[in-house]
């Protein structure tokens, strides 16, 4: 593992006035992991080092609250940096296998650290000379695309107490657990109302089926998505326009919407495609100029947000999928709408529960679509590090960023400006040679996707619709040459490093047999 994916430097916010300095560390967005133990050392003889270990699997950040000290650290091959912590804004993050030591420890000084995992002696190396010869981690040779097994794990606790609450509670379908998320994912998106629902497919068609959306209108949709986005329209009889996305984005924009509207256009369903906010103002301010309703696909866009404003509170009203494989994803199919509209809300409650508010009372014909009680309660145990998961992805794709951004031959994804209007769902590439290139990361054991391999106007389903596939080259281009890098909030960047060694090895050769 080389050095600079072993550590990181984050800045805190900081506040200062003068009664002094504001130094806030929210756990949940700036801490890349699950707080289990947290430890000061202050009051620290200055003659006196400290520290000499390293970790086999504990995760720290740490910070100098007061005074200064210099974290001298080391890699097992030798590489070694000195940092001076000597400023309350400023954050170090800590992996495993790191030996560190702290020396010229002022006696003014306070460090406070915060541990992923509880004290556990059998987790120290505290032998230098048993830290040198045998590494802990094996060297690396496969990199999953996403491990749902270890996304998990980092909740182990959480859900474990979560599933035993659910089960003692005799509360199986609905009930307290499912209100509890519903408002506390309400809370964070900014809506006044969120509905649990069974998936985010049943979401989309409840949402259009509660605005009366059905045969003769016409739902404005991405060219470039999953298809589910297009299966939600026809579920409700109406039928899909497709418009391309913008290139840089991937997304559909007002520009690229507003030559597609007809008389017949009831909705624009725009999509967070990849974790990249729509830019929704200008969406907004379309649908509202015509009339028409903005639904949001929220399924890839958890925590994303554009001028204050979350996917999820963007549009009328939003749709999320909490597949296992999302940013904040359930323990199987689950779904949620948010609105800032009670009707719509209470529409989508009804639709999904028969029809019904009391029951065995039926107002009109409705479904079965309605969020687990264990789903729910697993949901509100992992929200709370939704962001620091987002921080961790925004930290990999930078990471992609420099090391692939000067490889001839390689486009990678437009990072925002904003940095906070992405959460990097996925990590998406484009390579003319994708086949070659996927096949020799998969000799390197890493693993990758592609999304998506068929675009909706080329799946059988739609082949009687009467879509010319001509009309959509952007779209074309993206599904013929697109990949998708291993990246998820536990993947470590030392994985990325291999994954990035592993690209720059494959366009290196091909340049080689080029010449």
């Amino acid at each position: 593992m080389t050095l600079d994916t072993l550590y990181q430097i984050i800045t805190l916010p900081k506040r200062a006035d003068p009664r002094g300095v504001l130094v806030p560390i929210e756990l949940e967005t700036l801490v890349p992991f699950p707080v289990r133990r947290l430890y000061f050392i202050a009051k620290a003889d200055t003659a006196l080092p400290r520290g000499f270990h390293a970790h086999r699997r504990t995760r720290e950040a740490m910070v100098c609250t007061s005074g200064s000290c210099e974290l001298r650290l080391r890699t097992r091959g030798g590489a070694e940096t000195r940092i001076t912590l000597n400023d309350p804004g400023q954050m170090v993050i800590l992996e495993p296998d790191l030996w560190r030591e702290m020396h010229d420890i002022t006696p003014d000084a306070v460090l406070l650290v915060m541990a992923s995992l509880p004290y556990d002696e059998a987790d120290y190396i505290r032998d230098a000379a048993e830290f040198v010869p045998q590494p802990y981690y094996p060297p690396i040779t496969k990199v999953a695309s996403l491990d749902l097994y270890r996304e998990n794990a980092a909740f182990q606790p959480e859900l474990g107490a979560a599933v035993q609450r659910v089960v003692a509670s005799g509360w199986y379908v609905g009930g307290p657990e499912v209100k509890a998320f519903e408002e506390q994912w309400a809370a964070y998106c900014g809506a006044k109302h969120a509905v649990g629902v069974g998936n985010g497919l049943d979401a989309m068609e409840l949402v259009l089926r509660a605005w009366g959306i059905g045969p003769g209108d016409e739902v404005i949709v991405p060219a470039n998505t999953y298809i589910a986005t297009w299966l939600a329209v026809d579920a409700v009889g109406a039928r899909v326009v497709p418009v391309e996305p913008d290139p840089n984005t991937f997304n559909i924009s007002a520009e690229t919407i507003r030559p597609a509207l007809t008389s017949r256009t009831k909705v624009v369903l725009g999509v967070h495609l990849y974790g990249q906010s729509l830019d929704h103002r200008p969406i907004r301010q379309l649908c509202d100029e015509h009339g028409i309703k903005f639904l949001e696909d929220g399924a890839q866009g958890h925590g994303a947000l554009v001028d204050g404003i979350r996917v999820g509170a963007q549009g009328h009203a939003a749709a999320f999928s909490f597949y296992p494989t999302k940013n904040l994803g359930a323990l199987g199919d689950a779904g949620a709408v948010t609105t800032d509209d009670p009707e719509t809300a209470e529409a989508v409650a009804r639709l999904g529960n028969y029809g019904s508010k009391v029951k065995y009372v039926n107002e009109f014909k409705g479904g079965n679509s309605r969020l687990d009680a264990i789903h729910a309660a697993a949901l509100s145990a992992k929200l709370p590090m939704l962001d620091a998961g987002t921080e961790h992805r925004r930290s990999i794709a930078r990471h992609y960023q420099k090391r692939l951004g000067n490889i001839a031959g390689l486009q990678l994804p437009i990072a925002p400006t904003d940095e906070q209007s992405h959460v990097w769902h996925t990590y998406v590439i484009q390579c003319r040679d994708r086949a070659g290139l996927q096949e020799h990361l998969q000799q390197r054991g890493i693993q990758t996707l592609i999304h998506y391999p068929i675009a909706p106007f080329d799946q059988q389903a739609y082949a009687g619709y009467g879509l010319e596939p001509t009309d959509y080259p952007i779209s074309r281009r993206i599904h013929a040459n697109c990949l998708s890098l291993p990246i998820s909030a536990t993947h470590t960047l030392a994985e990325i490093a291999y994954v990035c060694d592993a690209v720059a090895d494959f366009f290196t050769a091909d340049r080689s047999r080029s010449s």
